[in-house]
């Protein structure tokens, strides 16, 4: 669907047609939000998933040049960090896939211990 912005926006008197026409403007204006939103999140897995790939295929290319025993210990271990966040995104799309109505439970969370967590993530790879 390409015109979903398109609108009926039919004028004239408060009657049933005027009702029905509001009405199904307001369902476009719903799924309008909703495709917008369903684009806006692949676009964010696809890059959450390309980012442990990346580091990954780094790790491999960078890591295969220099074997010594210390870059071997430190390559599999990023290795095995870019796999553990790679294997948790896929797992939290799959909760999603199974859920028809959302989240049975909200809570708070604090925005600063994940990005201390996400900050953490980042390895400097020195070559």
């Amino acid at each position: 669907m390409t015109n979903l912005d398109e609108r009926i926006a039919l004028k004239g008197p408060k009657d049933e047609l005027k009702e029905l026409a509001d009405t199904f403007d307001a369902m476009l204006d719903r799924l309008e939000r909703a495709v917008t939103a369903q684009s806006r999140f692949v676009a964010n897995v696809s890059h959450e998933l390309r980012t442990p790939l990346a580091i990954q295929r780094a790790a491999i290319q960078i890591g295969l040049a220099d074997l010594t025993p210390e870059r071997i210990d430190r390559f599999r271990a990023e290795l095995l960090e870019a796999n553990r966040r790679t294997e948790r995104l896929i797992d939290g799309l799959l909760v999603l896939a199974h859920s028809e109505h959302g989240l049975d439970e909200v809570e708070p969370v604090r925005f600063d211990r994940v990005v201390a967590e996400i900050v953490a993530g980042f390895v400097i790879v020195t070559v």
